[in-house]
C-alpha cells in the first residue's frame, strides 16, 4: 500500500521539484509525465510558463529597443517601475555624474536633493496622471558629489490607462533659467542700492504676513522723512 502511494505521489513530487526550478530561473528542468489530474495541472502550469517566457522576451526586445533610442538621446531620460529606475540614459548619468549601475535597480529618490521632494512629487505625478496629464516641474537635484542643481521633470506614464506599467521621465538642466528669475523677482521687489524692500515688495510682505495673521495683532505704522537725500548726500548711504 505505501509502495503504490508513494507511486501516486511521485509525479506530485516532480512537479514540486520542477516548480521550485522554475521559481529558481531554471527553464531546462524536464516536465514531470503524468495523467489525470496531476497531468492536467502540469498542462495548465506548462501553458502558463510559455505564456510568460513568451511575454518576457516581448518587453525584452522592447527594452533593447528603448534603451537604443535612450543612448542617443540628448536628454537626461530614465524608465522606472515601482518606483525603481529600470533604464537611464548615457545624458541623464553624466548630469548627475553617475555610472549606470549605482542608477539602475535604486529607488527614485536617489536623485533628489530631500527626501520630502521625492514624497511630494509622488503625489504630484499621481494626481496628475489621474487626469490623463502630463507631469512638469522644477526640483532641486543631488549630483553624486552632493552638489545641487535645479532639474525641470517631466513624466509621462508608458501606458495611460495603467500606470504601475511604469513612467518615462525627462530631465533638464535648468538652474541657469531657475537663478535668472530668483533674480527677476529679487529686483522687482528689492531696492537696487540699498537691498532693502522696495514699496511693491513691503506690500507683498505685508500681505503674506496679515494672511496667516489669525486675528488683528497690530497696527501699520508709516513714517515719511522729509528732506533725506541731502543726508544721503553729504553723510553717505552707510
Amino acid at each position: 500500500l505505501v509502495w503504490n502511494l508513494a507511486r501516486q505521489l511521485e509525479p506530485l513530487a516532480d512537479l514540486e521539484r520542477r516548480s521550485m526550478a522554475l521559481l529558481r530561473g531554471d527553464d531546462h528542468s524536464p516536465w514531470p509525465d503524468a495523467d489525470g489530474e496531476i497531468g492536467s495541472v502540469v498542462q495548465t502550469l506548462r501553458h502558463v510558463w510559455a505564456e510568460r517566457a513568451q511575454t518576457e522576451r516581448i518587453n525584452a526586445n522592447v527594452l533593447a529597443r528603448l534603451s537604443s533610442v535612450m543612448a542617443a538621446a540628448p536628454v537626461g531620460l530614465a524608465f522606472t517601475r515601482n518606483r525603481t529606475y529600470e533604464l537611464v540614459s548615457a545624458e541623464l548619468c553624466r548630469m548627475l555624474e553617475r555610472s549606470e549601475d549605482s542608477l539602475v535597480g535604486h529607488p527614485g529618490d536617489a536623485i533628489f536633493a530631500s527626501h520630502d521632494d521625492y514624497l511630494a512629487i509622488g503625489a504630484r505625478v499621481a494626481a496628475a496622471f489621474a487626469q490623463g496629464e502630463v507631469y512638469t516641474g522644477d526640483w532641486r537635484l543631488l549630483r553624486a558629489d552632493g552638489s545641487q542643481f535645479w532639474g525641470r521633470l517631466l513624466a509621462r506614464p508608458v501606458v495611460a490607462a495603467d500606470p504601475s506599467a511604469g513612467t518615462i521621465w525627462s530631465v533638464h538642466d535648468v538652474t541657469e533659467q531657475v537663478e535668472d528669475h530668483r533674480q527677476l523677482q529679487h529686483a522687482a521687489t528689492h531696492d537696487a542700492l540699498t537691498g532693502v524692500l522696495n514699496r511693491k515688495g513691503f506690500e507683498q510682505a505685508m500681505a503674506e504676513l496679515m494672511a496667516q495673521a489669525v486675528e488683528p495683532a497690530g497696527s501699520l505704522v508709516m513714517i515719511d522723512l522729509d528732506r533725506f537725500k541731502p543726508i544721503n548726500d553729504s553723510a553717505g548711504h552707510a
